[in-house]
């Protein structure tokens, strides 16, 4: 089984999207971000390669994982046995 971290700059992603969900949406989707991302590290732990390559750049892969039930996209690497989280985006914001 893959140990699935998280970077900071991450954490400050859930934090700011959040935010942003909390003035603009009602509760339900702050339950499915939070939902998306657990069942999103649930996969990850099992299956760390199910996202979409972006970038190969020396051997270190920048993966894409979309979520289920909401507009959002999570970035990661796989490193020897660990997934880490690297960003998340809504699926229009300019990254």
């Amino acid at each position: 089984m893959t140990r699935v971290r998280v970077l900071e700059s991450f954490r400050a992603d859930v934090r700011i999207q959040l935010a942003w969900l909390r003035r603009n949406h009602d509760a339900s989707w702050i339950v499915g971000l939070r939902d998306g991302l657990r069942e999103a590290r649930t996969l990850l732990s099992g299956f760390p390669s199910a996202g979409a390559v972006l970038e190969d750049r020396d051997g270190v892969v920048l993966r894409k994982l979309v979520l289920r039930r909401l507009p959002f996209n999570v970035l990661y690497v796989l490193r020897g046995r660990d997934v880490w989280l690297v960003r998340l985006f809504h699926h229009r914001q300019d990254r």
